[in-house]
């Protein structure tokens, strides 16, 4: 082990607070102009459709060469942009797909992204997480609606997906490659960028969803939207429960106590989860709007306990549960501001995040855990049009994370917290038809961890009337300590408060090639990225049990995706991609553990008829090197491949019938290791309009 360094506390220069508010003379010079958003083209708006720059997330036109419209992708550029001009490999997951497959949970939209590695012990409700071009779970950010969302709480700071469910969701964005230039900290990996559904009908409209299934699963959700003149409103309610499913391979199952009738006792786990996403805008004025959105989870999830066995001295499965409780709050608003004929578009934003973790071991008092974290946020943010082809984006942000109230009966000290501001500006041009460039540049001053400076460049050059177009993008990220790592003194870890932050530098390039008037759409791309000063715990010396985290690890991952976009008509069409990663730690030369070197991923959208949709998917996950549940030593997985298919039928226009298979084979797998995953399930239920 390498000997750590220490220095002393930094200290933040050049960003003042006040310059989160830098906007405001810029937002009260431009309402003279606000009237002049009145020759605006109005189309779309008896359809309760908003205007482009205001509504970021409404599509483009069709082409009238191609006759298919383009993805828009807002994460990318952050600005509105179709997905064959931004060169960062993004994929945009939208609210029909997530309907027409029926994927109820965050983990399993996510589990079909090229690039992505998914793993979550335990089945549903159980801890997930996500792994990025094969960088670890804790390098990648997640946001909701503008809204950091990474547990600050936790030991590594990562996001948990594990009870985030789809209800609500208008949109999924998955940005690929060090986007620390646009999303400072934690975003080496890439940024998962998540929207809330806006309501757009223009007469109100009430559904309620009813659904059931294996392990003794039922599913509830209402929905409400629409949109009453300049007030648009969308609220979904969701309350799923799962029971009754072992997690426990059958060969660890031995290690369970014995029943008096001669088997093995081995708790299942269950998962109850309560959530509401809602969602309000309001036009002030054909300029001027206002948005306020909420996450609301309220969850409980009860697994086995694992226990020593009393015979054999080994770790095993027991009758009795441990129980995790979790609620999250996130809470978001903005306002934006288009003048100058849309020329100007500016946006202050602010909001909280709020994660209460409560994790409860059978019979031990001593090792309850309680994590409570508290992120507020304010920026503001302006998008200036030079002209037809150019833009500047300049923006500043003010973080603030902290513990609270932590548990001092488990050993446990002190509050801590950590201040960032920083400031980004991105520069957007498009020459000519075959040649465009995003340059953007951020600087992050932290309280704890020192100031950084990231950035990143993503050329595209498009071959004139081939279709073909050549893309690349270079840049800088960073990670900085999590709170836990900085400040919190547990049983068995002391905390290291001059941790350095962890530093990257990755590229990609690749290309994509459009046929068929845009109907068919091939893309491959080749990354790589190289990490130092990864943050690892270690043994003290002569310190017996006890631990810390050091600045001692060196990593390189590299790999390629290819993706392929088939539309065979609007009642048809296919999704596939393949990714191959590589990823190990170059201090020890050993493999990182939970990367599969390779996953294949498809899914065939069809509607045969009126009415009726069936949606079948694939999911191929190779091997991958891990370390066992039961027996902590190296251990290398089987691959495995499953199968699904979701139904629908719309019986009436208010009427809805569906049902989905998953794991349609029965495949026997784990993921991670030594967490078993459901067998084949069937579910269906019916949807009905109020």
């Amino acid at each position: 082990m390498r000997e750590l360094i220490c220095c002393g506390r930094p200290r933040v220069s050049g960003l003042p607070y006040s310059l989160v508010l830098a906007g405001l003379p810029l937002m009260l010079l431009a309402v003279p102009h606000l009237g002049r958003s009145a020759d605006l083209p109005s189309a779309g708006k008896d359809k309760g459709q908003r205007p482009l720059m205001k509504g970021a997330l409404t599509p483009p036109a069709p082409s009238p060469k191609t006759g298919t419209a383009d993805v828009l992708t807002v994460t990318a550029e952050r600005q509105p942009r179709p997905v064959s001009q931004v060169g960062s490999a993004v994929t945009v997951i939208t609210q029909p797909e997530i309907t027409a497959t029926q994927r109820r949970t965050l983990v399993d939209v996510l589990n079909y992204v090229p690039g992505l590695s998914v793993m979550r012990s335990g089945g549903n409700g159980g801890t997930a997480s996500v792994f990025v071009r094969g960088l670890n779970a804790n390098e990648v950010k997640a946001r909701l609606d503008g809204m950091e969302i990474n547990d600050a709480g936790t030991p590594s700071g990562q996001f948990d997906p594990g009870q985030f469910m789809s209800a609500g969701l208008g949109r999924v964005e998955v940005l690929r490659g060090p986007q620390s230039g646009l999303y400072g900290a934690d975003a080496l990996g890439g940024v998962i960028d998540m929207t809330t559904k806006e309501g757009q009908a223009t007469r109100p409209q009430a559904w309620i969803r009813a659904e059931g299934g294996t392990y003794a699963t039922t599913d509830q959700g209402a929905t409400l939207s629409g949109q009453q003149n300049r007030f648009h409103y969308m609220v979904a309610l969701r309350h799923s429960h799962v029971g009754g499913f072992d997690d426990v391979p059958r060969p660890w199952r031995a290690r369970a106590p014995q029943a008096p009738a001669g088997h093995r006792r081995v708790a299942d786990n269950r998962n109850d989860n309560r959530t509401a996403s809602m969602r309000f805008d309001y036009d002030l004025t054909q300029a001027l709007s206002a948005q306020f959105t909420a996450h609301l989870i309220d969850a409980h999830y009860a697994y086995v306990h694992d226990q020593v066995e009393p015979r054999t001295g080994l770790d095993g499965p027991s009758d009795r549960h441990d129980r995790s409780d979790q609620a999250q709050a996130v809470l978001h608003g903005r306002l934006q501001l288009e003048s100058f004929d849309r020329r100007l578009v500016q946006k202050v934003e602010g909001g909280i995040v709020l994660i209460d973790r409560r994790d409860l071991p059978a019979g031990s008092r001593s090792a309850r855990m309680f994590n409570r974290s508290l992120r507020a946020k304010a920026d503001w943010q302006a998008l200036a049009r030079l002209d037809a082809g150019t833009t500047l984006l300049l923006g500043v942000d003010h973080l603030s994370e902290r513990l609270l109230r932590p548990d001092r009966r488990e050993g446990r000290s002190g509050g801590a917290s950590i201040v960032t501001e920083a400031g980004y500006g991105q520069l957007t041009a498009r020459w000519n038809p075959w040649l465009s460039l995003a340059a953007n540049l951020r600087f992050d001053a932290s309280t704890r961890y020192g100031n950084h400076l990231t950035w990143r460049v993503a050329p595209v050059v498009s071959v004139p009337g081939t279709g073909l177009a050549f893309k690349a993008s270079g840049g800088t990220g960073f990670r900085g300590p999590s709170l836990e790592e900085l400040s919190v003194r547990t049983l068995y870890v002391v905390p290291n408060p001059h941790l350095h932050a962890e530093r990257l530098v990755g590229f990609d390039c690749g290309f994509e090639q459009r046929l068929w008037g845009g109907h068919l759409v091939m893309s491959a791309d080749y990354y790589a990225n190289h990490v130092r000063d990864l943050i690892q715990y270690a043994p003290l010396p002569g310190g017996g049990w006890m631990g810390s985290y050091f600045n001692v690890s060196r990593a390189e991952t590299h790999g390629a995706e290819a993706v392929v976009q088939a539309v065979f008509s609007p009642k048809l069409n296919l999704q596939g991609s393949y990714t191959w990663t590589v990823a190990r730690d170059t201090t020890t030369h050993q493999p990182l553990l939970r990367r599969p070197h390779h996953k294949f991923a498809a899914t065939l959208i069809w509607q045969p008829c009126a009415g009726l949709t069936v949606a079948p998917a694939l999911l191929y996950v190779s091997s991958w090197h891990d370390i066992g549940r039961y027996d902590p030593q190296a251990v290398r997985t089987a691959p495995y491949l499953t199968a699904s298919l979701a139904l629908s039928y719309q019986l009436t226009p208010r009427l809805q019938l569906f049902m989905r298979g998953d794991n349609l084979t029965n495949r026997n797998y784990v993921s991670p290791a030594g967490y078993r995953q459901p067998g084949r399930a069937f579910y269906g239920g019916v949807r009905l309009g109020l």
